[in-house]
């Protein structure tokens, strides 16, 4: 999500060469910080301030987006109790749908999302392989079936509109 950052001193500050990022994914973030549904813990707060953020709006990705950032994968846990899944479909709602897949993943609750990529029934890492072999294709993944159809991908079948 800090690759959403557009200011030129934030990019200059973590090295950051927009022009060179192929690709992004996101994993279960508070991704709209103005959403009321956001329970802010103090200790997300004191991460904001240690980052030297100067305001929720300006730690928010979907408030940063422009609609002309790169292809982007969102992966949400369906189960997820710590950050609401509106934060994902709120940032998916402001950037290029041409480009950008949103996978809210029913079963998965907040940090599991992020466990046990080497299984090989583990949903977000067969969508994030799927993704890299699209985007950034390697002599690894080419053999990794896939297309390019960036949509909400919403393994929960939660609708759209949600």
């Amino acid at each position: 999500a800090g690759l959403l950052r557009k200011d030129a001193k934030s990019q200059q500050k973590y090295g950051i060469d927009i022009r060179k990022i192929k690709c992004l994914f996101l994993m279960s973030g508070f991704y709209d910080m103005d959403l009321k549904e956001n329970l802010i813990s103090s200790t997300i707060k004191d991460y904001i301030e240690l980052i030297c953020v100067p305001s929720k709006q300006a730690a928010s990705p979907a408030a940063l987006a422009t609609g002309k950032e790169p292809p982007c994968l969102i992966i949400h846990g369906g189960d997820d109790w710590c950050v609401p899944k509106t934060n994902a479909v709120s940032l998916y709602n402001r950037l290029n749908k041409e480009k950008t897949t949103l996978a809210i993943v029913k079963g998965y609750m907040h940090a599991n999302v992020f466990y046990s990529y080497l299984k090989p029934d583990h949903e977000p890492a067969k969508l994030i392989k799927k993704f890299l072999a699209t985007y950034l294709p390697t002599k690894q993944n080419r053999s990794e079936e896939h297309t390019s159809n960036s949509s909400h991908t919403d393994i929960s079948r939660m609708p759209s509109s949600a």
